[in-house]
């Protein structure tokens, strides 16, 4: 009799483990949503509320990807429909002069959308996950000299004056892989929409 009650009291209190249990083997993949918190014994009630926070970060960071790939094939769309457009301009070129004119202006935009490729890229590395917690303090003069020291190359192909203005030391809290591909975007989308004999400071 004893040995019943027990069996009957153990399997009480395993049934709502049991009722967890269905309900995650029946869920898909995609199913995120928190587990039911009710009539589950004290002992097991943290655990269940520690699985609902991991699956609230997985939803979050699945929702950001998602988003992430729809902002990346908006971004590429443009770049995409210039190629194709130069491409064409180019096949009904009438001369050879008009040709290679076209030509030029179709790697230009090939080159433009590598260009995007390559920043969403460092976009998709720079995974807040991947770095949180991790800020330093970055001089933020020593990193705008490499920036502008890493172009100069590119500035002079095209006659550019890149140069460094008044730059006073100042250090901030962050992350400088970060920081640093921030600037080399900035300074390179200036090099890209001036013209040569510009001034880029």
């Amino acid at each position: 009799v004893l040995g019943g009650l027990i069996w009957v009291s153990v399997s009480r209190s395993l049934r709502p483990l049991e009722r967890l249990r269905s309900e995650l083997r029946r869920r898909d993949v995609g199913s995120l949503s928190p587990l039911d918190e009710r009539d589950l014994p004290q002992e097991v009630a943290p655990l269940i509320q520690t699985l609902n926070d991991l699956l609230k970060r997985l939803d979050a960071a699945l929702t950001l990807q998602g988003r992430f790939v729809a902002d990346a094939a908006h971004e590429l769309r443009t770049p995409l429909t210039a190629v194709r457009l130069q491409a064409q301009l180019a096949r009904q070129a009438e001369n050879d002069l008009e040709r290679e004119e076209n030509h030029a202006r179709l790697l230009a935009a090939i080159d433009r959308a590598g260009h995007l490729v390559e920043q969403l890229l460092q976009l998709a590395r720079l995974e807040p996950s991947a770095w949180r917690g991790d800020a330093r303090p970055v001089a933020m003069h020593e990193l705008a000299r490499e920036v502008v020291a890493g172009l100069s190359g590119q500035a002079d192909a095209k006659g550019i004056d890149l140069g460094l203005g008044v730059c006073e030391p100042v250090a901030i809290d962050g992350h400088a892989p970060g920081l640093q591909a921030m600037l080399t975007n900035l300074v390179d989308n200036a090099l890209r929409y001036t013209q040569a004999g510009g001034q880029v400071d």
